[in-house]
């Protein structure tokens, strides 16, 4: 038995899986930056390794990386975020975010 970690065979399952931990960074109080770059890290990873599609499947992968880039400027905001009521609006924002690619990957899952 190795200690390697099962990669799914459905690409949007294995973005979905890379998602889970980026929402419990986020979802934090105080979200250590450091640990939410992590999670954008590996998401942008798995997010690199959807196969070329056509038809549906390349509209809802437009979407992925259109969402995928809009993430990484709230991350960019949340960064910045100085006051207590601005970050958790980046917060909120980022999840929200978040929530709309698991929606995604439920959806590429069903193609």
């Amino acid at each position: 038995m190795t200690d390697r970690p099962v990669v799914p065979d459905r690409p949007y399952q294995a973005m979905a899986i890379a998602l889970a931990p980026l929402r419990v960074a986020i979802a934090e109080p105080a979200p250590s930056i450091a640990t939410v770059q992590a999670a954008l890290d590996t998401l942008q990873q798995t997010i690199s390794q959807l196969p070329p599609a056509s038809g549906l499947e390349q509209s809802l992968q437009v979407e992925i990386h259109k969402q995928w880039r809009l993430l990484q400027a709230d991350f960019a905001f949340l960064r910045a975020a100085r006051q207590p009521a601005t970050l958790a609006q980046r917060q909120t924002t980022m999840l929200q975010r978040l929530d709309q690619l698991t929606s995604y990957c439920e959806s590429g899952d069903r193609l």
